[in-house]
């Protein structure tokens, strides 16, 4: 398998940052932990694109380790994504975006990643639940760009004063397919 880093970059980039081969055994697994340190020697957010002339399935596993403060781990297990799970429209509902100090609800980050060489338009929407609109904002991805930050960093024409909201939904339409989360 052959394993391509993205570094986080609003900007794009002409293609990985680096690219190495990861050996996985026919009916085996590879488990790598901290996959950027580890392969990369890296030590921010990004993409991965994985290859392979065989098909086969990847997850990832991300957490934050509390265990030095006495507080565990928490996080969130995924399933890699195949290009044909890139879409060109979409919604991501049952959002919340509330302060930290609050304790009682959830902060809502937005991620992104143009799986394409060439710039992606995806015009997006902010809606409370009525369907009412908090703000829409046309966005350009370039070739290979990747985010991820709190939605109101990336979706900017969001109002400062409407930022945070119990329960609201976004909505995109590019004019080619892009993985958005």
């Amino acid at each position: 398998v052959w394993v391509e880093w993205y570094p986080s970059t609003a900007g794009g980039r002409p293609g990985p940052a680096a690219n190495v081969p990861l050996a996985v055994v026919g009916g085996g697994e590879a488990v790598v932990n901290d996959v950027v340190g580890t392969l990369f020697g890296g030590a921010s957010k990004g993409a991965l694109r994985l290859l392979s002339p065989t098909p086969f399935r990847a997850v990832a596993n991300t957490y934050n380790d509390q265990r030095p403060g006495g507080r565990g781990t928490f996080g969130q297990f995924e399933e890699a994504l195949p290009l044909d799970r890139a879409f060109p429209a979409g919604t991501l509902p049952l959002n919340s975006h509330v302060p930290k100090t609050d304790a009682a609800g959830w902060r809502t980050h937005l991620g992104y990643f143009n799986p394409w060489p060439l710039p992606v338009d995806v015009p997006f929407g902010v809606y409370r639940p009525d369907g009412t609109s908090i703000a829409t904002q046309g966005l350009t991805f370039p070739g290979y760009a990747n985010d991820i930050r709190a939605y109101h960093e990336i979706l900017t024409a969001v109002p400062v004063e409407q930022r945070e909201q119990p329960n609201f939904f976004i909505t995109y339409t590019a004019d080619r397919e892009v993985f958005v989360y």
